[in-house]
C-alpha cells in the first residue's frame, strides 16, 4: 500500500503475515518474481517494513524502519507510531 500526500512525501506499507521461520533457501523460493518491492529475512522471519519517501530536488529519498523503530515523517513530526504498532493495531 502506498499513499502520496501533496507535498511530496509517500509512505509505503509491506506486510507479511507468515511468522514461521524459513530458512534462506526457502525465502528465495518464496520471494516475488520482479517484485517492485523490498523484503528481508532476519532471524528466519520476513522482516515487516516500513518506507517513509521524501521529494527533495525532484528525487525521492527512502527512509526504512522496522520493529520497534519510531516512524519518523517531516509532514506528521508528532506521530509516536513504531513499525510493530503499525502491523499489529492493539498489541
Amino acid at each position: 500500500m502506498v499513499a502520496i500526500d501533496t507535498t511530496g512525501e509517500a509512505i509505503a506499507m509491506i506486510a507479511v503475515s507468515d511468522k514461521s521461520p524459513l530458512s534462506f533457501n526457502e525465502f528465495i523460493g518464496w520471494y516475488p518474481e520482479n517484485s517492485e518491492r523490498r523484503y528481508e529475512l532476519r532471524r528466519g522471519v520476513i522482516t515487516e517494513i516500513f518506507t517513509v519517501c521524501t521529494l527533495l530536488d525532484g528525487e525521492y529519498e527512502m527512509q526504512p524502519f522496522r520493529g520497534n523503530d519510531r516512524i519518523l515523517s517531516s509532514n506528521f513530526p508528532e506521530l509516536q507510531l513504531t513499525v510493530n504498532h503499525a502491523f499489529n493495531p492493539g498489541v
